[in-house]
């Protein structure tokens, strides 16, 4: 797999079936996983500085690229975030994944 740009500190690409995963600190930030055509790339944190990321790309490598990307510019609020998910396992609440419209293209 080749990510044109070099991740930050702290971040790591899991490979998990058929999906790949961004982590930050053990907290999955953003998954790329196949559809019927094409990609989805999907952000799984959530914060007041995230503004949510859904988008259909062509192909893997241009998920990987684009969540790299996406997690690169936005460093402080997913530590931000991240941070909260550790508070929130910590105090036994887990935090909620958001809804995927990428289930409605499952067939």
């Amino acid at each position: 797999m080749t990510v044109p740009r070099k991740l930050p500190p702290g971040f790591t690409w899991r490979r998990e079936l058929d999906q790949d995963t961004l982590y930050y600190d053990n907290v999955p930030v953003a998954r790329v996983e196949p559809l019927v055509q094409g990609t989805v790339v999907r952000s799984l944190v959530r914060g007041p500085q995230l503004s949510p990321c859904e988008t259909l790309v062509p192909n893997v490598e241009r998920g990987i690229a684009l969540a790299t990307r996406w997690a690169a510019e936005r460093q402080g609020g997913i530590h931000q975030a991240c941070r909260h998910a550790h508070e929130a396992a910590t105090n036994g609440g887990l935090p909620a994944e958001a809804p995927s419209i990428a289930r409605w293209f499952q067939t």
